[in-house]
């Protein structure tokens, strides 16, 4: 009951055990600054929620928060609402996990700019698709598709509608796989 108490409650300054109503309570809520365990809905919370500033466990309504959410900036775990968010979504700047809405998204689209993961829609996207340029993976309707199509140039995996086509067909020039209609053709 009164300053420093560490065992069953903290009604004043620094208590450490059963609640944390005070200043830097670190056990059952933190209710206050700094609170550690149950709750964060003040400046620091780590445990329970994020309500406050750097939040990193149950919820990351506010700065920096690291676990359950990122509705604040830099969140990296369930969601990436806000900005640089790492895991369930990326719909703010450099999300790298579930989706990729926003710049240098790495994981389940590229929908922005430098995408990796299933699909290429902006600028070097090499998983799913290549709609964009230097894609790699699933199709080439742009420059350098090296993957399921060759429609544009130097794709080299299903199909040689393109120039230097090396897999499906050879209807372009030096065609190497299925057919030789064209010339250079080595291999039906």
């Amino acid at each position: 009951t009164h300053e420093y108490g560490w065992n069953n409650c903290c009604i004043h300054e620094y208590g450490w055990n059963n609640c944390c109503t005070h200043e830097y309570g670190w056990n059952n809520c933190c209710t206050h600054e700094y609170g550690w365990n149950i709750c964060c809905t003040h400046e620091y919370g780590w445990n329970n929620c994020c309500t406050h500033e750097y939040g990193w466990n149950n919820c990351c309504t506010h700065e920096y928060g690291w676990n359950n959410c990122c509705t604040h900036e830099y969140g990296w775990n369930n969601c990436c609402t806000h900005e640089y968010g790492w895991n369930n979504c990326c719909t703010h700047e450099y999300g790298w996990n579930n989706c990729c809405t926003h710049e240098y998204g790495w994981n389940n689209c590229c929908t922005h700019e430098y995408g990796w993961n299933n699909c290429c829609t902006h600028e070097y996207g090499w998983n799913n698709c290549c709609t964009h340029e230097y894609g790699w993976n699933n199709c080439c309707t742009h420059e350098y598709g090296w993957n399921n199509c060759c429609t544009h140039e130097y794709g080299w995996n299903n199909c040689c509608t393109h120039e230097y086509g090396w897999n499906n067909c050879c209807t372009h020039e030096y065609g190497w796989n299925n057919c030789c209609t064209h010339e250079y053709g080595w291999n039906n």
